[in-house]
């Protein structure tokens, strides 16, 4: 069994294995783990938390830190938030280790409204703005439920958010350190490689690669990106990487559609040449998505990228 834990955008895991003589103790230990992260949520607001916490079940936990965050008014801090979103992760968590495979759409969808709830209050009332980290909480639960289009629409809106803010801060005359603006892109196409990867190993459905293959012409060509039921959004500065090429092309090499995906995997394989990602890692990644039985297909299509 593998329990997930999120610490802003990074991802824990506890494991336990079924013969083992540790399982026995396994669900003490995931409670303290569980019980400390709560503290530590707590912690972030800057305020003790419960003598009983304990004994609280964790979505109670993620109430009373949120009512906390609101009754705290505007002006706080980006941690404030994130202990918010993350006490409804820890929630979420519990919630779907008790569902059975493929049953955890519904609690998925509910957490995920929480956690965007606290973005909301976070758009609003925080004295720094939002932060990439804060939108990767909720994209990381999206994606772990695999509800991708719904952390494609987070996405989006993180995008049109962080423009606003630039805007704001342009105006004010408050720029950011050319530093922080280079730490920012590279968090966001790490976003951006999140939601490729997930539209992609999404349920075969051939719209998800579709959406993957529209998401990273976009970046390519720096170009709005829209889609049914989203909010258009820019994908400014944010250049995709080798992992961004390979996620969405291999996928397309694996599509049994015969000559269809020719066109736009020579469009692709272009594109990563001006990038200049058409390297070992992504030529390694076509080769294992080619059966030897295809391999001249490759080589005819590398050739037409020229």
């Amino acid at each position: 069994m593998i329990i997930l834990f999120v610490e802003r955008s990074e991802a824990f895991f506890l494991t336990s294995f079924s013969s083992s003589s540790r399982c026995q103790n396994f669900p003490h230990r995931l409670c303290n783990v569980r019980n400390g992260r709560l503290e530590y949520c707590f912690k972030r607001l800057r305020t003790d938390p419960p003598k009983g916490l304990k004994a609280m079940e964790p979505e109670a936990v993620a109430e009373s830190i949120e009512t906390i965050l609101k009754e705290q008014g505007k002006d706080n801090f980006p941690e404030a938030f994130i202990g918010s979103m993350d006490a409804w992760m820890v929630a979420f968590n519990k919630e779907k280790s008790k569902e059975k495979e493929g049953g955890s759409t519904n609690i998925t969808i509910k957490y995920g409204k929480r956690m965007e709830g606290v973005l909301n209050l976070m758009e609003k009332n925080c004295v720094d703005g939002t932060t990439v980290d804060a939108y990767a909480s909720v994209i990381h639960l999206y994606l772990s439920g695999r509800e991708s289009y719904a952390a494609q629409r987070v996405l989006g809106r993180m995008e049109n958010q962080l423009v606003l803010q630039q805007q704001q801060r342009q105006q004010k005359s408050d720029g950011t350190s050319n530093d922080d603006e280079f730490q920012n892109i590279k968090r966001r196409l790490i976003q951006y490689n999140r939601v490729l990867q997930g539209l992609v190993s999404s349920p075969a459905d051939p719209s998800h690669l579709e959406a993957a293959f529209h998401l990273l012409t976009s970046m390519c060509l720096e170009e709005e990106f829209s889609h049914p039921g989203l909010v258009p959004f820019l994908p400014k500065n944010v250049k995709p990487d080798a992992k961004s090429f390979a996620i969405v092309i291999e996928s397309m090499l694996k599509e049994e559609r015969g000559d269809k995906t020719d066109a736009p995997l020579v469009f692709l394989l272009k594109q990563a040449r001006k990038f200049n990602q058409l390297d070992g890692f992504l030529m390694k990644k076509m080769d294992q998505a080619v059966p030897d039985s295809n391999k001249e297909r490759l080589v005819a299509l590398l050739k037409r990228s020229f």
